[in-house]
């Protein structure tokens, strides 16, 4: 596991192996908001062939990363 620290320049970046967690965060903010999300298998796939391709990049802070609640 990935630590972001403030020693570090940047937090770690999600890649095509955490699709799913990125997903998850997507689906579940989505949702959160009652905005509509074609599910999280789906962005799953989607986001998994963005984050291996380099065209997007997911900063991922928290232990675990998790939607931050106010």
């Amino acid at each position: 596991m990935l630590r972001w620290s403030s020693s570090r320049s940047t937090p770690p970046t999600g890649h095509s192996g955490r699709g799913r967690r990125v997903a998850g965060l997507l689906d579940a903010f989505n949702r959160e908001y009652d905005t509509p999300t074609p599910g999280n298998a789906v962005l799953a796939t989607r986001l998994g062939r963005l984050l291996a391709s380099g065209d997007v990049v997911a900063l991922l802070t928290g232990d675990p990363a998790a939607l931050s609640r106010c």
